[in-house]
């Protein structure tokens, strides 16, 4: 009998002698196959921001304070009667492991958020100060087991995970990874709070796509809008090393047209070079390499007809006298081939970024960067998903290609609505916006 197979059923052969790695009848079944179970766990990895900065007797205050504030939320007391939820502190925080429902982290980082807000002259007068959170919420794999103490141990890449998502962000942050993110998208209301905010470079040089997830729930504001320091610096490096490698594939052109020409004098002779016919290729190959990269240029709006233009376009003599005559020409044919003369290059086009959440300036900044022309709308109105001051719409959708150098209209919110009857918006974007963004300054 197979030995291995041995080790997992525990029979074996009589003519099998019992000696090293057999496995008698008494001895407990021990395969491959056993060992601690792996679980799908929704984690919640919440950071007390700044937490070395305090005092001895504050931290130690501010680790009770954050106890106490999560004993209170909702979540956490269903998931301890159900036996569904695994908390481990991590000395200037704590790790939730719902194990039972997808949306249990989500609520509870919007519970804790919530009565810290409610509860905040409370929290000064136990703690003589106010301290701020950020947390992370991802999905993934945990293995449990038992430590020497007869207390859950918890270990796995989600742990891990989910913890690399919280350092990204700053003060008030509820940032989402990309799978965790995804189980809200078919669920109301939770997409409308996501923003994509891009990738982001962790521990051992992972990235990481992250979501922003920010909003008002019951009159409250949750998250904090925004791009985190550690995205907007992640974002900065890789178009420096865009911008580097392009200089780069630049300057490995010219060395492959270099070489070329070294070849041609060393197998073809001086006689080759004299060619004709070899100078224009060569020519023709170091100006498709060196030249500039075509602007798009803006389109021209065709002008209107003078009333002389129209009198000699109805005339049918006229139009026949007007008419020039095309002669033949011959073209040249270095000029046809000469990749200057082309006008057929694609228009330069950027992938419309989502300016919701961000304040004027951010988003001014932002379409630079892309750019794009970015236009308060005059017909801003108000709105409880962001605060004043932010963006809460936006004329073209994000992730659309567009033209560079096109405009997008933005509307800013005035905060909230005063006790008035409000008149309905225009649609942001439309001619009115567009009359004012023609208007000069």
């Amino acid at each position: 009998m197979d030995p291995l197979w041995q080790g997992i059923t525990g029979k074996r052969d009589k003519a099998t002698p019992v000696g090293l790695g057999s496995v008698s009848a008494g001895a407990p079944l021990i395969s491959a196959a056993s060992g601690p179970a792996m679980e799908i766990a929704h984690i919640l990895f919440v950071d007390i921001v700044g937490y070395s900065r305090y005092r001895t007797v504050q931290q130690a205050d501010i680790q009770r304070e954050l106890q106490h504030q999560l004993q209170m939320a909702g979540e956490v007391t269903m998931g301890r009667e159900e036996k569904k939820l695994i908390i481990r502190p991590t000395g200037d925080g704590a790790a939730l492991l719902f194990l039972r429902d997808v949306l249990s982290p989500l609520r509870c980082a919007i519970q804790l958020q919530s009565l810290l807000r409610h509860n905040e002259r409370e929290i000064r007068d136990r703690t003589g100060t106010m301290f701020h959170l950020r947390m992370g919420i991802h999905t993934g794999p945990i293995i449990v087991s038992t430590d020497l103490n007869s207390q859950s141990e918890v270990a796995g890449e989600g742990v891990n995970m989910a913890q690399r998502i919280m350092d990204c962000g700053d003060a008030g942050h509820i940032l989402l990874s990309a799978e965790y993110a995804e189980k809200l998208r078919t669920v109301d209301p939770w997409p409308r709070y996501l923003q994509d905010i891009g990738e982001c470079q962790v521990k051992h040089g992972v990235t990481v796509h992250l979501f922003n997830f920010f909003g008002k729930f019951d009159g409250i504001p949750c998250g904090q809008p925004g791009k985190p320091a550690k995205v907007a610096a992640t974002e900065k490096a890789t178009q420096e090393a865009r911008r580097t490698r392009a200089g780069m594939s630049q300057g490995a052109k010219r060395l492959v047209i270099a070489f070329c020409m070294g070849m041609i004098f060393l197998g073809g002779g001086y006689g080759a070079w004299n060619h004709p016919a070899t100078r224009q290729q060569i020519v023709r190959m170091y100006r498709q390499v060196t030249r500039p990269p075509v602007a798009a240029k803006p389109e021209k709006k065709p002008a209107k007809p003078s009333g002389s233009a129209v009198a000699k376009k109805s005339s049918p003599t006229n139009d026949r006298e007007a008419r020039p005559v095309q002669a033949s020409v011959t073209p040249d044919i270095e000029n046809v081939a000469s990749p200057r003369l082309r006008n057929d290059a694609p228009p330069e086009t950027v992938t419309i970024p989502s300016f919701l959440g961000m304040t004027l300036e951010e988003a001014q900044e932002l379409a630079d960067e892309r750019g794009l022309r970015l236009v308060r709308s005059q017909r801003s109105g108000y709105t409880t998903e962001v605060s004043e001051g932010q963006i809460y719409e936006q004329s073209d959708a994000a992730g659309r290609r567009m033209r560079v150098g096109k405009t997008i209209y933005v509307r800013v919110s005035k905060g909230e609505a005063p006790e008035t009857i409000a008149t309905p918006d225009p649609e942001v974007g439309s001619k009115e916006d567009e009359t004012i963004a023609k208007t000069p300054e």
